[in-house]
């Protein structure tokens, strides 16, 4: 949603909330909740530029990169250049922090200034932002910017709700044949350089915010050459150079339309890499500096602070105000979220620190895997988090976090206790002007498996999440876990590579490690399922259900083994049930119409396809789309109403031109007619997309023999013997063709 002219109600329901917070006795202290802008262009701070303000804005985004992974912030094995020299040449923030290690609720907090427990997105997938919050892409656009974003993965896909204000929003990405998993939803950075590009030759000429993602440094680690081999023993140092070179690129292409003087650069990145630190190998689980020390970078060529270095805290939610002040365009009075204009800091290097504290989630375990959830605070020295077993440390001589303080400092560590339950008042006084509002939840089967393709375990997720009095075990502490996360990784790897046997082993042997974990139990059904041990796979669905019964896709997994056991009628008790709980979310719909097909009730088959076909229309869901319109060619095709069959399979051909499934419903209705001369063609393409179909093969000889074309049909049965060699009825069929 676009405004302009005014801003959000949002943003007036903040400054309400804090209102009420300090007259009911809180006293919300000023760099934890919202603030007024303190630069603007009546500002007093002294102006940070030689000439007039930048025009232009380009944000730069670097997935999953610790700030100590560059040249700039000390490292010295990894070739950095580009970043170094726009670090060299502006604002270095040493000690920029995250408030959550993961890729969407982490870049939410970018683009609106304001933390998950606010904006709500507390997770990858499944949740979307409100459009009642302003985010900078809406806010530039008041002030009559031509804004645009590129993506380089499906984490930050439009329908999460982050391209609110963009003219512009790329997210349309395959997955890549080159990558180790085809599957990946991801884009390389030179991919998001060439859209870069072709937007700047065509936009360039306006005043333009772009925001570029960059996603190459997230696992797995995978960096072309000549990087694959100058980094072969720290690949995800390769990401990083890698990474770099496209950043060096960009700069090249501002400086070749003649932009880079009238562009302000900020560089930054969602969260960091554990690495092995902690336990952790990748991101996501806890809230150690490891995955939430992040570069800030701000750059501009014309900037009177070359080489400034602050050594002070500043959060990822103080970059939209601080952009807002170095473009000239913060108004005095205005609050931007809850982050600070650091314009003050920046250009008055006596100013005292402004001592701002961090807080920090990860909800991840808790949503996931019914783990405990990890929220802390820290300053520039100290850092408490909050857990089963809480744990404090004395960051400025314990960087590395390893030795907990909690029982040596009890009141220090209660103190810092009180001030985190101080911050989440403020959260929750937020959400209490919002009318209690959270960010919605989408169940989403296709969510889930896009976001598994890049790494991310995610549980099935239900409308309503569940309360502690629901759970009949007490939530272990992550940190107890770091064996059975091991376990997970490997039993995921497995199963993405199609090893289920061994993925199967390897989530038994995690349900003895943490036999409560319903997320182990829903995997295991899904293993069972494809091994297409339906019984096995009904065993560990119904033990999802038993503790939690709101779950959409376990319905919709459990309607299916029933499907595949025929048993229509439970099948479709498990649909209904679907359809009731998310009537919003189309396949359940889709699901029920197939077990309609299969019992030849399609007059309600037709209905509730068609049902399906609009909610999928509604959300532009391609992919649910051509699945209702093939399902209604196969409706119709059963009615025999042949034209309006060819209608519907058109239409989802045009979607999906390789969906297989129309072809071969027209090829076995054809067939079926005895009509083979048009069954022909449709044998044919199905053999184009499935050409090791031996089946198929056959069906296609078989269809060519009874035309009278007997060499043709020879040649395709000794084809589908070479694929497989015990079909008897090709081999019978060729040996009688042979004999005459």
């Amino acid at each position: 949603m676009i405004m302009t002219g005014k801003l959000k109600p949002i943003f007036s329901l903040l400054t309400a909330a804090l209102i009420a917070l300090s007259s009911a006795g809180c006293s919300p202290r000023p760099p934890l909740f919202f603030h007024q802008t303190q630069a603007g262009r009546d500002q007093s701070a002294r102006k940070p530029f030689f000439g007039p303000w930048p025009r232009n804005l380009v944000l730069i985004t670097i997935d999953t990169l610790r700030a100590d992974h560059l040249g700039c912030y000390g490292n010295q094995t990894i070739q950095t250049p580009a970043i170094d020299t726009l670090a060299s040449q502006g604002i270095l923030f040493r000690q920029a922090f995250s408030p959550v290690p993961l890729t969407l609720p982490a870049h939410a907090s970018i683009l609106t200034g304001l933390y998950p427990p606010v904006h709500g997105l507390q997770d990858n997938g499944y949740f979307i932002l409100d459009d009642r919050y302003n985010t900078l892409a809406e806010i530039l656009k008041e002030q009559g910017y031509t804004t645009a974003a590129v993506v380089a993965s499906f984490v930050l896909n439009s329908r999460f709700g982050l391209a609110q204000g963009f003219d512009f929003y790329e997210d349309n990405i395959a997955p890549d044949p080159n990558r180790s998993d085809p599957f990946r939803y991801e884009r390389k950075g030179d991919e998001v350089l060439r859209l870069a590009k072709d937007w700047l030759k065509q936009k360039g000429g306006t005043k333009f915010f772009l925001w570029l993602h960059f996603y190459d440094p997230h696992d797995p680690y995978e960096p072309p050459e000549p990087y694959r081999s100058s980094y072969a023993q720290e690949p995800y140092g390769g990401e990083i150079a890698y990474t770099d070179s496209c950043i060096g690129q960009l700069l090249a292409i501002l400086d070749e339309l003649k932009l880079r003087d009238n562009t302000l650069l900020v560089i930054t990145s969602d969260h960091g890499e554990g690495l092995g630190e902690h336990g952790e190998k990748t991101h996501g689980v806890f809230i150690y500096d490891t995955t939430l020390h992040v570069p800030l970078i701000i750059s501009h060529p014309r900037l009177d602070l070359r080489s400034t270095s602050l050594d002070f805290l500043v959060r990822t939610i103080d970059i939209l105000p601080t952009t807002l002040g170095l473009l000239g365009l913060a108004e005095p009075g205005r609050s931007y979220g809850q982050g600070v204009n650091l314009l003050p800091w920046i250009t008055d290097d006596k100013k005292p620190s402004p001592n701002l504290q961090l807080y920090a989630e990860s909800l991840y375990t808790k949503l996931n895997f019914d783990w405990a959830s990890l929220t802390g605070v820290r300053t520039s020295e100290f850092k408490y988090i909050r857990a089963p077993q809480p744990e404090l440390y004395r960051i400025g001589s314990d960087l590395k976090e390893l030795h907990n303080l909690l029982l040596e400092e009890p009141k220090l560590a209660s103190g810092w206790e009180k001030e985190l339950q101080e911050m989440e008042k403020g959260f929750a006084a937020v959400r209490s002007a919002q009318g209690g509002a959270r960010a919605k939840v989408v169940a989403d089967q296709e969510i889930r498996r896009r976001l598994e393709s890049l790494g991310y375990l995610c549980a099935p997720r239900q409308e309503k999440p569940r309360d502690k009095s629901e759970s009949n075990r007490s939530s272990p502490d992550p940190k107890d876990m770091v064996q059975v996360l091991e376990s997970l990784d490997q039993g995921q790897i497995l199963y993405a590579t199609g090893k289920l046997e061994a993925a199967a082993q390897q989530f038994e042997k995690i349900l003895t490690l943490d036999p409560g974990n319903i997320f182990i139990h829903y995997l295991l059904g899904d293993v069972y399922s494809r091994q297409e041990h339906y019984h096995k796979a009904l065993d560990h669905y119904l033990a999802v259900l038993r503790e939690q019964e709101d779950y959409l896709e376990v319905h919709n997994k459990i309607g299916s083994v029933y499907d595949h056991l025929n048993d229509y009628e439970r099948a479709a008790q498990h649909f209904h049930k679907a359809a009731a709980l998310h009537p919003d979310q189309p396949r359940a719909y889709s699901n029920l119409g197939i077990i309609y097909i299969k019992t030849n009730r399609l007059s309600e088959a037709e209905e509730v396809l068609l049902q399906a076909l609009t909610l999928s229309r509604k959300q532009d869901d391609d992919q649910e789309m051509a699945f209702s319109l093939r399902c209604l060619g196969d409706v119709r095709l059963r009615m025999n109403d042949e034209e309006k069959a060819k209608e519907y399979y058109q239409q989802a051909l045009r979607i999906r031109p390789s969906m297989v499934e129309v072809y071969l419903e027209l090829a076995r209705y054809y067939t079926s007619q005895g009509r083979y001369a048009l069954a022909i063609p449709q044998w044919e393409q199905v053999i184009m997309l499935l050409p090791q179909d031996a089946q198929a093969m056959f069906a296609l000889g078989h269809c060519y023999l009874l035309t009278g074309d007997r060499q043709e049909a020879a040649r395709l049965f000794r084809h589908c013997l070479q694929i497989q060699p015990d079909h008897a009825q090709a081999r019978r069929l060729l040996e009688e063709l042979e004999r005459k």
